[in-house]
């Protein structure tokens, strides 16, 4: 039986909890851990698709470079450096600096398994007993970016390593089905993509199910 499509908003109107248990459980699913160097591309990626990542990165940089450019100005008046280029500058090492410092606080976290399941209502990420449900309405981008996947909203990213895809083959899949369902709000769900797993299962594994 087809699952009920969604509503503008995303979510199916008198949706019981039962019901959200069955369409998680039959949605798509992948898992997967965040390694040094995933972890580093996520919050790097993030920092660039994430519009509110993207005004502090401006704001920062943009106060940073006021401040110090006129005191640099005055200290290195024969060689004085325009205030693009300074700002520039900035804008190019904040990113890496932010890596370097939120790394070791993320490391611990990024350890844990984190399950992506689409199913026709939305995107519904799960770790350990949380879980967070966003509607296909409040995604504006689906980006395969260098092997990982970025799922965008205008509050957050939701980015899947390529670790955790078996093939080229198998990401490029998970992302045309990801941009046909974001398209369609739902509409397009197939009952051959009920179930579906993306990547290796681990053993017993299963998703994290609403309470």
């Amino acid at each position: 039986m087809r699952p009920p499509i969604a509503s503008p908003s995303g979510e199916p109107e008198n949706v019981s909890d039962d019901d959200k248990s069955e369409r998680v459980a039959l949605g798509i699913s992948i898992c997967f851990r965040y390694g040094a160097s995933a972890l580093g591309r996520k919050i790097y990626k993030e920092m660039l698709t994430d519009l509110t990542s993207i005004a502090a990165t401006l704001l920062v940089t943009t106060i940073l470079t006021a401040i110090i450019h006129p005191v640099f100005g005055r200290t290195h008046s024969s060689q004085a450096i325009p205030f693009l280029q300074l700002w520039l500058f900035f804008f190019c090492i904040f990113p890496l600096s932010t890596i370097l410092i939120v790394m070791p606080f993320a490391f611990f976290d990024a350890r844990r398994a984190k399950t992506v399941i689409l199913t026709p209502y939305g995107v519904t990420r799960c770790e350990g007993k949380k879980e967070v449900e966003i509607p296909w309405s409040s995604f504006f981008g689906i980006t395969h970016w260098s092997g990982d996947v970025i799922l965008t909203t205008l509050a957050t990213s939701t980015v899947i390593p390529r670790e955790a895809f078996a093939s080229r083959e198998e990401t490029q899949e998970f992302v045309q089905i990801a941009r046909e369902l974001r398209k369609s709000r739902g509409a397009a769900w197939r009952d051959e993509w009920k179930g579906k797993v993306f990547g290796q299962k681990p053993e017993n594994w299963r998703p994290n199910l609403p309470k």
